[in-house]
């Protein structure tokens, strides 16, 4: 199969996950009158692995484009979105946690450093080389990996 369609068929599959998850927690929220964390947290938490699933392939997108320009203004282009849903997923469930959970403190610090792309905006500079961008989307991989095994400890 090539990488293409590979990517793809990755891309199709997180939309469905997130779709089931939000279809799931909407169902619930007109049978009892509530959407939170707290009250569905298994819906919660497969929302959070659709976001995550989410950003990393926008990172496999980016490495996949040809240029460094191309891969620098695709990355600055939609950082930002691939990383808020994550974050945002992320403290919802963490804010639901007992303070002290351990968990909860991990949650929220993984959270904050995604921070520096949902919120900060921070991105790559005009300038940047084929190894900047590889090491900009290695960090928000990493960070991303950190979410995930976070959600599977939940």
């Amino acid at each position: 199969m090539n990488a293409g369609l590979k990517i793809l068929k990755t891309e199709l599959k997180a939309i469905q996950l997130a779709a089931e998850a939000q279809l799931e927690l909407y169902k619930k929220a007109s049978e009892t009158g509530e959407l939170t964390a707290d009250a569905y947290p298994a819906a919660w938490v497969k929302l959070l692995f659709g976001s995550i699933k989410n950003a990393q392939l926008f990172c496999k997108k980016t490495l996949a484009e040809r240029t460094v320009e191309e891969q620098r203004e695709f990355f600055n282009s939609g950082i930002r979105e691939a990383t808020r849903r994550v974050t945002q997923n992320l403290k919802n469930l963490a804010d639901k946690m007992d303070r002290s959970d351990r968990r909860k403190k991990e949650g929220t610090d993984i959270s904050a450093d995604l921070q520096k792309w949902s919120n900060e905006r921070r991105e790559l500079p005009d300038d940047a080389n084929a190894e900047d961008v590889k090491r900009e989307v290695k960090m928000v991989y990493d960070a991303l990996k950190d979410a995930k095994k976070w959600a599977r400890k939940l």
